[in-house]
């Protein structure tokens, strides 16, 4: 999450993720979930790494309007080379409460991050993370609980802007920065096949080790400021299943020399997400775009 990375290397990301969770009573959701991420780069000087991630939610409705979510994880970032300054386990606590009106909701969040690397010259790092955000759709979601494992589709129309503060994932420690990310969507679906979206972010990227020269010839820490902003079009098969084309542009602006970035980029994607273990409804609520 937050990657700042403008490498251009081919490698493969494989990613296995179980979950349990059990009702145990109509109000109160708990589970369970393991999710193993392998990135294997080839013809390429890269690292290799595996994320093991533990993940265990409770999440309590005490009305039909109000949810909340106490969710914590663990994990560990091992590479295979014997470098204790890519290698850490991570801690992240965090309570998230969400308000549901007729067409609005809010929700926020507020958390406590702890990294501690391998390498014990390195101290560990420690940030109050939280999340606010804001969702605008129409037809309004459905009154009720929230559950693992229900299925959440987007509504026709939705507007939704959010901000968020979080380490990021890193490689080497000097990686490490704090991000502040603003994020904002709109879409609307056409004749009820033709999803129609714009979004985009800016995040601005503080490091904690890494310094450099300025254009001017002075050393400071690492600041980036990254826009990337994207158009989609996308023909809804059906809820499930969907053919999309985006065409998008990121930009970096960096304090330090040499480290400013432009790309202009399309794609074109197959888009497909069945659940066997999903439960047999469906709310039309905006979800996906987040």
């Amino acid at each position: 999450q937050f990657s700042n990375s403008i490498e251009r290397e081919k490698y493969w990301i494989n990613r296995f993720e179980p979950l349990i969770y059990y009702d145990i009573t109509e109000r109160l959701t708990a589970s369970v979930r393991y999710r193993r991420t392998d990135v294997d780069y080839y013809d390429s000087d890269d690292d290799d790494y595996i994320e093991h991630r533990g993940i265990i939610d409770l999440i309590y409705s005490p009305t039909r309007t109000v949810t909340l979510d106490l969710d914590y994880q663990r994990w560990t970032y091992d590479e295979p080379d014997d470098l204790e300054n890519q290698k850490y386990t991570s801690d992240w606590l965090r309570l998230t409460a969400e308000k549901r009106f007729n067409y609005l909701s809010f929700d926020g969040g507020i958390g406590f991050h702890n990294r501690d690397f391998d390498d014990s010259t390195i101290p560990d790092e420690d940030l109050i993370s939280y999340k606010v955000s804001a969702t605008l759709q129409n037809p309004p979601p459905e009154e009720g609980p929230r559950y693992l494992g229900r299925t959440y589709l987007r509504s026709k129309s939705h507007l939704y802007a959010a901000y968020e503060r979080n380490f990021n994932n890193v490689g080497n420690y000097y990686d490490l920065f704090t991000a502040n990310r603003f994020t904002a969507s709109a879409g609307h679906v056409f004749a009820e096949k033709i999803l129609a979206t714009i979004r985009g972010y800016y995040q601005e990227n503080d490091y904690k080790y890494w310094e450099g020269l300025t254009p001017e010839g002075t050393t400071e820490y690492r600041n980036d400021k990254v826009t990337d902003i994207q158009g989609i079009l996308e023909y809804l098969i059906t809820k499930r299943m969907g053919v999309s084309l985006t065409v998008g542009k990121e930009t970096r602006d960096s304090n330090l020399d040499g480290l400013d970035y432009e790309n202009n980029y399309a794609q074109i994607r197959f888009n497909f997400d069945y659940d066997i273990g999903s439960r047999a409804d469906f709310s039309e609520e905006a979800s996906y775009y987040r």
